[in-house]
C-alpha cells in the first residue's frame, strides 16, 4: 500500500509538473499526403472543445498547411513569441475559428530555446517537417512524444515502419505513438497496430504505443470544407467520438523526466 500511495504522489506530482511547464507533441506523417496536419488541426479542436489551452505549430507552410487553415491569419511566428517578445494571444492566427496557430519554420529555430518557457500550461502539437534526411527539427526533437500518423494500406505500413527506424537511427528514440486514420474499425486498428507495435519491439528493440484510431468518416474531410473541425460540426460523427477519445487520453500520457527525441542526429 506505501509503495502504490508513493507511486500515485510521484505521478500525480509529474503530472502537475507536466502541465506547468506545457507539453510538446511532434505530429509526423508516415509518407507524404498522408493527414497528419489534418490530423494535428482536428486533435488540436478536440482538445480546445475540451477546454484544454492548446497551440498548432506549423513547420510546413504552404497551400496546404495548417497556416493556410486560418480564416484569421497570425500576426506574427513562433520564434517570436518563443523569444518571448510577443505574446502569443496577440501573434497567433485560428483554425476554424478556435484553435491557435503559427508558423515555426524549421531553419528559424534557434535549438537551444526552451520551447516549453513559452506554452506554460499548453499543450503544443507541432505539425513536424523533417528535413531531407528524414530527421526532426530542433523544436520537434524537443518534443515530449512523437507521434507517427499512418493509414491502414500496405503502402502506408511499410512508410510508416521506414519513417519509424529512419528516427529511431537519426535521435535514438526508443519511444513513440502511432495513429492509424481512416480505419474500418477498432478491430483492424488493434490488428494493424499490434502488428507494428510487435515488428517494432523485436527488430529495433523500440516500445510503440498505439494512441488510437481515427474510423473512416465523409463527415471528416466535409467538416473541413465547411472551414469547421469534426468535433465542431458534426459532434455524433464516429470521428469525432474517436477524436475525443484520443484527446482526452493524450492528457494522461505520462510524462517522462526527458523529452523523447532530445538526442541530436
Amino acid at each position: 500500500m506505501t509503495l502504490k500511495t508513493g507511486s500515485d504522489q510521484a505521478d500525480g506530482l509529474r503530472r502537475l509538473m507536466g502541465r506547468d511547464r506545457g507539453r510538446l507533441v511532434a505530429v509526423v506523417g508516415s509518407h507524404p499526403r498522408v493527414g497528419a496536419t489534418s490530423t494535428a488541426l482536428h486533435l488540436a479542436a478536440a482538445l480546445w472543445q475540451q477546454g484544454q489551452n492548446v497551440l498548432v505549430l506549423d513547420e510546413h507552410g504552404g497551400a496546404r498547411s495548417a497556416s493556410a487553415a486560418c480564416s484569421e491569419p497570425a500576426r506574427a511566428s513562433w520564434p517570436e513569441v518563443a523569444a518571448q517578445s510577443v505574446s502569443l494571444a496577440a501573434a497567433a492566427g485560428r483554425a476554424w475559428g478556435a484553435v491557435p496557430v503559427l508558423a515555426a519554420q524549421p531553419d528559424r529555430m534557434p535549438a537551444a530555446l526552451d520551447p516549453r518557457r513559452a506554452i506554460a500550461g499548453r499543450i503544443a502539437l507541432v505539425d513536424a517537417a523533417l528535413d531531407e534526411h528524414g530527421r526532426l527539427s530542433p523544436l520537434a526533437r524537443r518534443a515530449d512524444d512523437v507521434l507517427v500518423v499512418l493509414q491502414p494500406q500496405p503502402h502506408s505500413l511499410q512508410a510508416a515502419y521506414a519513417r519509424i527506424k529512419a528516427l529511431h537511427h537519426a535521435h535514438a528514440l526508443l519511444q513513440l505513438r502511432i495513429l492509424l486514420t481512416q480505419a474500418g474499425d477498432a478491430a483492424e486498428s488493434d490488428r494493424i497496430c499490434g502488428n507494428l507495435v510487435r515488428t517494432g519491439g523485436r527488430y529495433l528493440a523500440m516500445a510503440l504505443e498505439p494512441a488510437g484510431c481515427i474510423r473512416a468518416d465523409a463527415q471528416l474531410p466535409q467538416a473541413q470544407r465547411l472551414g469547421l473541425g469534426v468535433v465542431q460540426a458534426f459532434p455524433a460523427a464516429p470521428s469525432a467520438a474517436d477524436l475525443r477519445r484520443i484527446a482526452a487520453e493524450l492528457l494522461h500520457w505520462p510524462v517522462r523526466a526527458a523529452p523523447a527525441a532530445a538526442a541530436a542526429a
